[in-house]
Formats: structure tokens, sequence, C-alpha cells
């Protein structure tokens, strides 16, 4: 089932002009004022070959970037892994298309169970490209060929907390970014 996804479309392509993101600035959504980087290179982390490879290492992300306390999730999945449709249709949850600059999403609003459920149900694992904080205060942003991960927050306090959770759990993260720091590409 595909429901009309304009208003979160609208709001994750706020920042965005209709080419392909520059800067952090125009990658976020319009709210986020810092973010964090984390290299997805091998060299640096072997479980990040590309993206976030393990359902753990995503988890911990989450869990520390969003919360656990969280109750919904925007959890959106690049359309072109191979049956990725057939899980999230398995979850029986409205799915939303996002057309966004260079990439088609399958998005879904969900909670943590439905991010594990797709991560780890006898399926190989697919990350999610996009993870939103139900109430939209933070974001992951990454893809399959990006060699970073953009973790965007709504203040610099929070994304300075994070960072130093996120290294005591074994995750690095690159000093803290601002709307003009370039996007890869």
């Amino acid at each position: 089932m595909i429901v009309d996804g304009s208003r979160l479309e609208q709001w994750l392509t706020s920042p965005r002009r209709t080419r392909y993101p520059r800067t952090i600035g125009e990658l976020l959504p319009g709210n986020t004022t810092d973010c964090l980087i984390v290299d997805n290179d091998p060299s640096v982390d072997l479980l990040d070959a590309s993206g976030f490879l393990t359902v753990d290492r995503l988890m911990i992300t989450v869990d520390v970037c969003i919360g656990r306390s969280y109750e919904q999730l925007i959890l959106a999945y690049w359309d072109g892994w191979s049956g990725i449709a057939q899980r999230i249709e398995a979850l029986r949850i409205p799915v939303v298309v996002l057309e966004l600059p260079d990439r088609r999403y399958l998005a879904i609003e969900g909670t943590a169970g439905d991010l594990e459920a797709l991560s780890r149900d006898n399926w190989p694992y697919l990350g999610p490209s996009i993870v939103v904080a139900g109430d939209r205060s933070s974001i992951l942003f990454s893809d399959v060929d990006w060699p970073v991960t953009y973790l965007g927050f709504p203040s610099p306090l929070v994304a300075e907390a994070s960072a130093k959770e996120l290294a005591s759990r074994g995750i690095a993260p690159q000093p803290i970014c601002t709307p003009d720091t370039p996007v890869f590409g």
C-alpha cells in the first residue's frame, strides 16, 4: 500500500534545491543546525565497509542519536535494495514513496521494533538510508555508496553529547560539522 508522503517529502527536502546537495545545510532538514560525520571507511572501522553494514552498529547509533525512548521513527530504504519492498510489506505498515534528489526511497513510520525486524528477521541485512526521530529532532542520513554517514541534531550541545557517547561505544565521529560543511559526492 502506498500513502501520500508529500508532507514527509517536503520536510526532508526543505533545505535542498533541485540539484544534488553540496553542503550539510542542503542535505539536512531546516531545523537541524549541527551535525556529526561518521567515516564509513573500512580502514577506519571494519564494521563500516560501506554504510552501516551491521545491525548492532546501526542500533548503537540510533540509540545514541535518537534515543531508546522514541515511540516513532521514520525509516527510509533505497528502493534499489533487492527484496526491501517485500520486507516492508510483510510488516503491514503503509509505505510512502519518497522522491528525493538522485534517489527514490520507500519509507514507513515505524518503531525501533520495526527497524530491528527489517534488519534482523532471517534476512540478509539491509540498512536504512534515512532514520529520523518521530519528532524530527534528529536524523541519520547515509547511503550504500557514500563513504560517510551524516547525523543531524537540533543544537550543538546535543551533537557534542552524542559524539562523546558514540566514542565511548566504539564509533568515532569526525569533529562536529556545520550547515556549510561540504557533502561528499
